[in-house]
């Protein structure tokens, strides 16, 4: 054995049904967060998934503590593979952000406040090199082009296996960062884009996104990018980030 491995299934009920969530999204609630929530096997399956995460990293030794949560996305995207980095005060791991290069990922996004997902706890709690991977659009199983993802299948072998991954062949991986999150916070909410739009999609600085009483939010940068827009979310949670690109330089390593 090369490594210990622990393979974990998010929502086993949420798959089944072939939605993202029965009643809440267990990816806003780790960190504790779950008990801001009225109980239910959703709260219970971060409990118990905080206390495995916890078991796992405690335990046995390590030279490193890796954690990807590999995801699909609602919408589909100008980036077909993408990654997003957990907010954190210390740098992040040279070796990962490699990793993630040389697995052909077309796109990195820097997270720039704390959030609920279970890359950030990981990160928080255990100081594991975390990272949340969204390889595509969420089709039923059997439907997604896994010739797509040849690359991070790839990836994945080599850390499990411990041999060495091949050096990126595809054109460079874009570099982003969060500059603002659009919080749904009243049930009269507008977000002004349309229903087939992909992530990724650029919107030029002035360009009105989203309105609710007493707000409005305009693009404040010569360009900024939407990543995971969705009106239909619960009161208080984010219906779509706003991004800006960034150089390589600009991500802290370490």
């Amino acid at each position: 054995m090369a490594v210990r491995l622990l393979v974990l299934l998010g929502n086993p009920a949420a798959i089944i049904a072939g939605k993202r969530y029965i009643n809440n999204d267990i990816n806003r609630m780790f960190g504790g967060r779950y008990q801001n929530y009225p109980s239910d096997n959703e709260t219970q399956r971060v409990e118990e998934l905080e206390k495995v995460i916890s078991a796992f990293f405690l335990t046995g030794h390590q030279t490193a503590r890796l954690h990807y949560d590999l995801h699909t996305a609602i919408r589909g995207s100008n980036h077909t593979r993408f990654a997003l980095l957990p907010y954190q005060q210390t740098p992040y791991s040279a070796a990962m952000v490699r990793w993630l290069r040389d697995i052909e990922l077309e796109a990195l996004v820097m997270h720039t406040s704390a959030g609920g997902t279970f890359a950030h706890f990981s990160s928080e709690c255990y100081q594991a090199a975390s990272c949340t991977l969204e390889l595509g659009k969420a089709l039923p199983f059997g439907e997604n082009q896994l010739s797509n993802f040849n690359g991070v299948s790839r990836g994945l072998r080599t850390l499990v296996s411990g041999e060495e991954l091949p050096a990126r062949t595809t054109e460079t991986m874009l570099f982003y960062r969060v500059v603002k999150s659009l919080l749904k916070q009243h049930s009269d909410f507008t977000l002004r884009v349309a229903d087939d739009l992909v992530n990724f999609t650029r919107f030029p600085q002035g360009t009105l996104l989203t309105e609710q009483p007493n707000e409005y939010y305009r693009v404040q940068h010569e360009n900024e990018w939407i990543l995971f827009p969705n009106p239909k979310v619960a009161l208080g949670l984010r219906a779509g980030i706003m991004l800006v690109q960034m150089d390589e330089s600009e991500l802290p390593t370490a």
